[in-house]
């Protein structure tokens, strides 16, 4: 329902004025988030929570840049309360992350942009050491299309696409811990391949892809994805 207001101005003299305002609307803007919480948070997971002062549902924008490249599916359900887990994370990797909330009539509202960190990996020893003098360039690259084709018993070949030319390379192992890494092949391409050989038959592998496109001093890494390699009764 309109109402009168009174508005307060002052010109650059300091001198004050009053002036009524008549027929106008008061419009209240809320912020619809009461809470959010990031916990449990593992080496490889993470759970984030929050509750919105209306029924809503949502989803959960995250990556390891600004420009976070993932996001989980939709709760089908409105409700005040709302939990996304983000699994197949890297170990001891700080991730970006944003809440996008829609109310039941399509209103939609955001958080800004968060952060946390995952933990490392026990008895690693790692101590991430950063020279002051030094700043890294952090690409804006989107990894997508992670595969592991042609697994024979002792090798097998990981593909994957970018959105840059950038160089390739994977870490692998047959545990979290990855250990082993191929060298890098700095030609740049947007369609990745890469034979990795030597490997145990019949036996599962942990494996990430890292690409660096010109002119970055980092690489981006994927999620972590896995394979097995065949046992020897197929040869």
């Amino acid at each position: 329902m309109p109402q009168t207001f009174l508005e307060i101005t002052q010109n650059p003299a300091g001198i004050s004025s009053l002036r009524q305002l008549k027929h106008c609307k008061l419009i209240l803007i809320r912020q619809p988030f009461q809470s959010v919480t990031v916990a449990p948070i593992t080496t490889t997971s993470a759970t984030i929570t929050w509750t919105t002062d209306e029924l809503a549902n949502g989803y959960v924008d995250y990556g390891t840049t600004l420009n976070y490249g993932l996001n989980t599916e939709t709760n089908s359900d409105y409700a005040p309360a709302n939990s996304k887990n983000l699994s197949n994370l890297l170990p001891n990797t700080e991730y970006h992350y944003r809440i996008i909330s829609k109310d039941e009539i399509g209103n939609t509202a955001s958080t800004p942009d968060e952060t946390f960190t995952t933990e490392a990996l026990a008895g690693t020893g790692e101590v991430a050491v950063t020279a002051p003098s030094e700043t890294a360039i952090t690409p804006s690259l989107l990894i997508s299309g992670v595969e592991a084709s042609f697994v024979g018993v002792a090798s097998a070949t990981i593909t994957w696409m970018t959105d840059l030319p950038s160089d390739s390379q994977v870490e692998f192992g047959d545990s979290i811990n990855l250990g082993t890494q191929t060298s890098i092949n700095s030609a740049l391409t947007t369609a990745h391949s890469v034979s990795i050989s030597n490997l145990t038959p019949d036996t599962n592998y942990i494996f990430r892809v890292k690409s660096k496109p010109l002119g970055a001093s980092v690489a981006i890494v994927s999620t972590l994805h896995e394979f097995s390699t065949l046992p020897h009764r197929f040869l």
